[in-house]
């Protein structure tokens, strides 16, 4: 019960906690836990869905999912941040979306608006970095002029381990990016690619460098200096 007293008008009302935004903390020594997550918001949650963050958490900062019915989000623990991270579920329905351990971005979107049954799978120590969009779907549907049946399926999205997408990189669905892939600038990647250590560049992307390259997380002369 809460009671304030405003020019001599007494207001009380009670107060019930919101649970929409509580997830499942999964701790390091396995046990579980609801809770909210500071800087991690759950909009309208569907029925039949679960949100799960292990332990450490990650530095959640301005993210959200919107809803969905039973659909499963899970969050790999990690010492880095993950900001302005939105993920939208909308009219969807059993979609899994598994974002790997020491995972950290600037800003990206997860669109499965409309989806049944698609996935997005990020591996492990990904860095990501701002305005990045990844898509289980065209948000419209494309018909044969003729017939009027529908040609774009909506489809899962799978990124392998240790994987770099630079600035406004866009991931179609349908697609798939290997261990070790770097993704350059403003690319838009919509194919499934086999070979690690490459790095991938263009619209639509392609292997633009395949020499054995990979990327570490500091910077050029910070790398340096650990060198010597």
């Amino acid at each position: 019960m809460f009671k304030i007293n405003i020019l001599g008008i007494k207001i009380s009302w009670n107060y019930k906690k919101r649970k929409d935004s509580e997830v499942i903390v999964v701790k390091t020594n396995g046990k579980e836990i609801k809770k909210r997550v500071k800087g991690l918001e759950v909009k309208h949650r569907g029925k039949g869905s679960v949100i799960k963050v292990y332990e450490p958490l990650p530095g959640f900062e301005r993210c959200s999912v919107e809803h969905g019915d039973n659909y499963e989000v899970v969050f790999g623990s990690s010492a880095y941040p993950i900001r302005d991270l939105h993920v939208f579920l909308n009219e969807s329905n059993n979609c899994k979306i598994n974002i790997g351990k020491d995972f950290s971005c600037g800003s990206m979107r997860l669109n499965m608006q409309g989806c049944n049954g698609t996935e997005i799978n990020i591996g492990e120590d990904c860095l990501f970095s701002w305005g990045i969009n990844i898509s289980c779907t065209d948000h419209h549907v494309i018909t044969d002029a003729k017939t009027g049946l529908p040609l774009n399926k909506n489809g899962s999205v799978a990124i392998g381990n240790h994987c770099w997408l630079c600035l406004d990189v866009t991931v179609n669905k349908n697609s798939e990016i290997p261990h070790y892939t770097i993704v350059g600038c403003k690319s838009v990647v919509c194919g499934k690619f086999k070979k690690t250590n490459t790095i991938l560049g263009g619209i639509p992307a392609r292997v633009v460098k395949d020499e054995n390259t990979s990327w570490e997380h500091p910077a050029y002369e910070a790398y340096i200096k650990q060198l010597t």
